[in-house]
C-alpha cells in the first residue's frame, strides 16, 4: 500500500512534506523569496493537511498573499485550497475591521468612565500593526489591561454596553478562584461577549501569570504604554511587547508557535534587543530568546531550509513537526503546575475540594484541556 501523502518526507530532517510546505510558505511571507522546491513540495502535500497545519499554527491568513504573488505556487495547489486560503485572508480583513469598531466602542466607554486601559497581544497589533499587511495577523480575542482597583468599574462598563460575562465569573465569597485555580482577578476576568461582537474581551489585572507578572509589572507597563488612534485605549511599548511575546510563548509550553516566530521576526526590528535579552535573562527566559532569534534569522534571510547545520534550529524544527510529542507533552505540564498549586496554596486545595463533587466542573475542565491539547497538533 502506498504511503499517505501527508507522511511523505520533506527535505528538512524530521518534517513531513506538508509541515515543510507550511514552514516555507510562511518563510516566503516574511522574506518575500519562496524556495525553488516549494512548488514541488506543495504538489506533493496533502491539501487537507496543509489547511489543518496552517490553521492549527494560526498562519492560514499568511498563505494567500504568497500564493497570489507567485503564479507557480498558486498553480501547485488545488483550486479549492487556493480559494480556502483566499477566503480566510479576506475574512480576516473583515474580522479586523469589525475588531477596530469593537475596540473603538470599548475605548469610548472606558474613557467615559475614566478607566485607563492598555490593549495587549493581538488587539494591540490591531492598533499598531507589526506587519505591512495587517490581515496577515490572525487575532482570536481582545485582551485589555486595567488596574485591579478598577475591576468593579469595568464590569459595570462592560454590562452597560450590553456585554455579558461568561461562566466562571467572580463569586461573592473570597477567595475568588476560576476553574484553573487562579485567583480572580489576579490574572484576568472571565471573557465578556456580546451577540454582535466577533471577539470575546478579557480584562486583565496582570499582563500574565508567574514570570510574566515579574517581567511586566502592571504599573510599569502603563507608564511605558503609548496612545493609540482610538480614544481611551493605549498599546504596549515595543520592548514590553517583545518581552510579552517571548515570555507568553514559554508560559504555554515548550512547543514554540510558528506565528510567534513570524511576529518576533517583525517586532525585533522595532525594539531594543539587548534590553529585551537582559530582561528575559533576569527572569530565566534566555533560552526562549535564543530560540526565537535563531528562527527569526532563518525566516528573514530565507534560510529555514538550510538550518540543518544549526543544532538549535534543527531541534526547534523537529519539535514543530512532532505533533505527538507536543500534544502528549501538554498533559505532564498541566499536572506539574496543578501539583505545585496543591503544595503551595491552601486556597487552591480548598477550591479543588469544593469543586471535585461537581460533574459540571469536571466536564468543563476536560473540555478545556482537550481543546487546548487538540490545538497543539
Amino acid at each position: 500500500m502506498p504511503e499517505p501523502v501527508s507522511n511523505v518526507a520533506g527535505t528538512l530532517n524530521g518534517l513531513s512534506v506538508s509541515h515543510e510546505s507550511v514552514l516555507t510558505l510562511v518563510e516566503a511571507a516574511v522574506s518575500g523569496c519562496p524556495k525553488d522546491n516549494l512548488a514541488s513540495n506543495l504538489k506533493r502535500s496533502d491539501p487537507m493537511e496543509l489547511a489543518r497545519l496552517s490553521q492549527a499554527n494560526h498562519v492560514h491568513t499568511m498563505v494567500f498573499p504568497v500564493l497570489e504573488a507567485h503564479a507557480d505556487l498558486r498553480s501547485s495547489v488545488p483550486r479549492d485550497l487556493y480559494i480556502f486560503f483566499r477566503e480566510m485572508y479576506h475574512a480576516n480583513q473583515h474580522r479586523l475591521a469589525q475588531g477596530m469598531l469593537q475596540l473603538s466602542e470599548l475605548g469610548a466607554a472606558l474613557k467615559s468612565a475614566s478607566i485607563p486601559a492598555v490593549v495587549l497581544k493581538g488587539g494591540g497589533d490591531m492598533l499598531d500593526s507589526l506587519h505591512k499587511d495587517p490581515a496577515m495577523r490572525f487575532v482570536g480575542d481582545l485582551d485589555v489591561l486595567i488596574h485591579e482597583s478598577k475591576v468593579e468599574n469595568v464590569i459595570e462598563v462592560a454590562k452597560g454596553i450590553g456585554a455579558a460575562m461568561s461562566e466562571n465569573g467572580p463569586a461573592n465569597d473570597a477567595p475568588q478562584l476560576n476553574w484553573r485555580g487562579q485567583p480572580i482577578p489576579l490574572h484576568h476576568l472571565p471573557a465578556f461577549t456580546r451577540e454582535d461582537w466577533l471577539f470575546p474581551v478579557e480584562f486583565h489585572t496582570r499582563v500574565g501569570a508567574g514570570r510574566i507578572d515579574d517581567l511586566l509589572p502592571v504599573d510599569a507597563v502603563f507608564a511605558e504604554s503609548l496612545p493609540s488612534r482610538l480614544p481611551g485605549l493605549r498599546f504596549m511599548a515595543n520592548d514590553d511587547r517583545a518581552c510579552h511575546l517571548l515570555a507568553h510563548a514559554d508560559h504555554h509550553g515548550a512547543a514554540l508557535a510558528l506565528r510567534a516566530w513570524v511576529d518576533w521576526s517583525m517586532l525585533r526590528t522595532r525594539c531594543n534587543r539587548d534590553t529585551v535579552r537582559r530582561r528575559l535573562n533576569f527572569t530565566g527566559l534566555e533560552e526562549v530568546f535564543n530560540a526565537y532569534e535563531t528562527m527569526a534569522d532563518a525566516f528573514t534571510s530565507g534560510t529555514v531550509t538550510k538550518t540543518n547545520s544549526n543544532v538549535l534550529a534543527r531541534s526547534i524544527i523537529r519539535d514543530f513537526g512532532n505533533s505527538n510529542s507536543r500534544r502528549w507533552g501538554y498533559l505532564p505540564s498541566v499536572l506539574l503546575n496543578r501539583a505545585r498549586g496543591i503544595l503551595v496554596s491552601p486556597e487552591y486545595r480548598r477550591y479543588l475540594l469544593k469543586q471535585s463533587t461537581s460533574p459540571a466542573w469536571w466536564s468543563r475542565v476536560f473540555r478545556n484541556h482537550t481543546e487546548k491539547a487538540r490545538r497543539l497538533r
